[in-house]
Formats: structure tokens, sequence, C-alpha cells
């Protein structure tokens, strides 16, 4: 259900970050470090450290003021 929402504003941004889906059984060692609970919930890095942690699902304009704060927080907007 977040996937579209997270394919669309990730190609609006691409130019100004990366958008990766990480799969949390999979890679449950990386989800338990960064404290996931459940899916979704969408983490920010900058500069290669979390700085923003949005557990659950968010609409299109929640996911967007979401990278637009972090895009702030890093400088790029």
């Amino acid at each position: 259900m977040f996937d579209p929402i997270f394919k669309q504003v990730g190609e609006r941004y691409r130019g100004f970050a990366n958008f990766v889906k990480v799969d949390v059984e999979q890679f449950y060692h990386l989800a338990a470090a960064l404290g996931v609970m459940g899916t979704p919930t969408t983490v920010a890095f900058v500069d290669g450290q979390p700085v923003e942690v949005a557990p659950g699902f968010m609409t299109a304009p929640q996911f967007k003021a979401f990278v637009e704060s972090v895009l702030g927080y890093a400088g790029c907007r």
C-alpha cells in the first residue's frame, strides 16, 4: 500500500536523495539496530547516520513533507 507512494515521491526527489527499500525479514539485524518494530517504517539518513524515523503508513502529502523536512535538515533545500 505504501509502495506506490514511496516510488512516486522517490522519483520526484531522486536528484536530491536515494530511496531504498530493505526486506526486514532478510536484514532483521539492520531493522533491530534501527529500532524498527513494524512495517512500514521510514528511516532517513544524512551522511550515513539515521536522523529521522517515521513508523507507520504515510499518505503521499505526509511522505512528501517528511522528505522535505529531511532535505531541509541536510541543507539540500
